[in-house]
């Protein structure tokens, strides 16, 4: 890993957007911070651990810099050579890793039923 990818880290939002909600939740769960590139624990690859949601700055650089990295890394999520879309079937399951991969559901099962059920298991501690 080169030395600035060590250093970067992203401070993560936690708990519901609601300003009320999220103040108490703040003071309950301070900001933490992430490294912005991590070695996944299983493979050893680099991985980017930035999300546009939970993600409100790096630190490490200038807000300006760090604004714009964040970006362009968030919006990597929403190009197409990046993405995986998954054709749903009756009795499909679809599992993935979520230290290396983004999650958005697309709104496009109407009219019909959507039902997930998430499992979420201990994980390390991102490195």
């Amino acid at each position: 890993m080169d030395d600035w990818e060590k250093e970067l880290t992203g401070v993560v939002r936690q708990g519901p957007d609601g300003e009320a909600r999220y103040e108490e939740t703040r003071r309950k769960y301070p900001p933490m911070t992430h490294p912005v590139v991590r070695k996944h624990p299983e493979t050893g690859r680099k991985l980017v651990y930035v999300n546009a949601l939970f993600t409100t700055r790096l630190t490490g650089i200038s807000t300006q810099l760090g604004d714009s990295l964040r970006n362009m890394l968030t919006d990597l999520a929403r190009t197409p050579e990046y993405q995986v879309r998954f054709r749903w079937e009756p009795n499909s399951l679809v599992i993935w890793d979520n230290r290396s991969t983004q999650h958005y559901a697309v709104g496009d099962y109407h009219p019909h039923y959507r039902l997930m059920h998430r499992v979420t298991l201990k994980g390390d501690r991102p490195a």
